[in-house]
């Protein structure tokens, strides 16, 4: 199965197309703002490096957030408008588990939380293990809380390893902020939710970011 997957929910781009004979051809790059200029010339980019046709793309993936709006929102486009055009099946992944896998793999904890800057007083929070059955960090749980509430719910919790913004009024220690959902490293969380989707011929192109529009609250669009 070829595979491409793509996240734009960050200030970084990232893009991986996985082929069938088991190579990975990727690109990530910080590109603040210029993910709309950029984001097609890169899966072009990697098509022609893999030396698949585009049509031989039997699966899409992208980060469902949350994240930047217009980047989320950018991601989902692109990838309906490919999804129509090539007939293929879609499947999301959440950018935060993204974000946490590339964290395993970077520093090697097993145990993650991701706090993201949600902006409006609220904060992104995930949590997440590594699934040794699996070989996947799978999701413990992911929310939006007001900054006073995600205190409340943090204080007697085992955070782990912790990566993510640093946020006014929240006070925890983050072991790292520089972090990147690296697409490159999530074959097998594409290929478990796939297999979990039960995609069908009605539903396989249909495309639902999750996004936040400032409350404490997940919404879908």
């Amino acid at each position: 199965m070829n595979i491409l997957a793509i996240d734009t929910s960050s200030a970084y781009c990232s893009i991986a197309l996985f082929t069938e004979d088991k190579q990975c051809f990727s690109v990530t790059r910080h590109i603040p703002r210029k993910h709309n200029e950029q984001l097609l010339p890169m899966i072009d980019e990697l098509i022609k490096q893999s030396g698949i046709h585009k049509r031989e793309i039997n699966l899409l993936a992208y980060g469902v957030g949350p994240g930047s709006f217009v980047g989320v929102r950018l991601a989902a486009a692109a990838i309906q408008a490919m999804a129509l055009t090539l007939d293929c099946p879609v499947i999301g992944f959440s950018s935060m588990q993204a974000i946490a896998i590339s964290a395993y793999h970077r520093y090697k904890a097993e145990h993650i939380t991701v706090m993201l800057d949600a902006r409006m007083s609220d904060v992104y929070f995930g949590q997440y293990i590594w699934d040794k059955d699996s070989q996947i960090m799978k999701i413990t749980q992911e929310k939006c809380l007001k900054v006073a509430a995600f205190n409340q719910a943090i204080e007697e919790q085992n955070l782990g390893f912790v990566i993510g913004d640093v946020i006014n009024g929240v006070d925890i220690e983050l072991n790292a902020i520089d972090y990147c959902p690296d697409v490159s490293l999530l074959q097998e969380v594409i290929l478990y939710n796939y297999q979990q989707s039960k995609v069908d011929q009605q539903s396989k192109t249909i495309v639902q970011p999750v996004y936040l529009q400032g409350t404490s609250q997940w919404k879908k669009l």
